[in-house]
């Protein structure tokens, strides 16, 4: 098996948030947004060109898996 990280978009943050609207997950997982719209202005904050904070996707043999 062959593990990438590859660059993260707009639409891999919207895959994210919703795979990840779970009961279950949600007491799991910490979250700093409620909301599609919350997650997307992060992700656009992550793009600017001070930004301290960013992120990638994980690929497993070539098939997107997650975020990290």
């Amino acid at each position: 098996m062959e593990i990438t990280l590859q660059e993260r978009t707009a639409d891999y943050v919207r895959i994210y948030f919703e795979r990840t609207q779970d009961d279950q997950i949600d007491r799991m997982l910490p979250r700093s947004v409620n909301s599609l719209d919350q997650a997307l202005e992060n992700f656009a904050q992550t793009k600017l060109p001070d930004a301290k904070s960013y992120g990638k996707t994980i690929y497993a043999d070539d098939r997107y898996i997650g975020d990290i």
